[in-house]
């Protein structure tokens, strides 16, 4: 679970004492992060941790989702309780559909909201993937 550390930062983790932490500040939001790392080793687990804290912040975070997994993040770790209130474009638990040509006019949408949102791309063959994401990069 995410908290709020000095000046609004991120808090990512802390030491069992709670005296040392790993912290994000409000400005490296706008930052890009990759999270490299074998086969279960947490990658996505870490990635969930500092988006729902980004969101909590009040930052727009956009997921471009090739697993279409992300819309776990409406569900809560118990598996029960709702989680964080996220439209989901595309994908089998999409609140709209997503087609490979649609990249220019979700581009768009991102662009004029701050709203976060998952983008599901999780059907798409490679071909329609790399469709989708210049379009969608392009017009961004």
């Amino acid at each position: 679970m995410t908290r709020k550390g000095p000046k609004d930062e991120l808090v990512l983790a802390t030491t069992a004492d709670g005296d040392q932490y790993v912290t994000i500040p409000k400005k490296g939001v706008m930052k890009k992060y990759a999270f490299l790392g074998t086969s279960g080793s947490g990658k996505t687990y870490a990635a969930g941790v500092m988006v729902e804290g980004f969101i909590e912040m009040g930052t727009q975070v956009v997921i471009i989702d090739t697993m279409g997994n992300w819309w776990g993040l409406r569900v809560d770790k118990d598996g029960k309780s709702p989680g964080i209130q996220i439209p989901v474009i595309g994908g089998d638990h999409g609140d709209l559909p997503l087609l490979p040509d649609h990249g220019e006019e979700i581009a768009r949408t991102v662009a004029q909201t701050t709203t976060p949102m998952v983008i599901d791309v999780s059907d798409f063959s490679d071909g329609e993937l790399r469709r989708f994401v210049i379009a969608f990069a392009k017009t961004l």
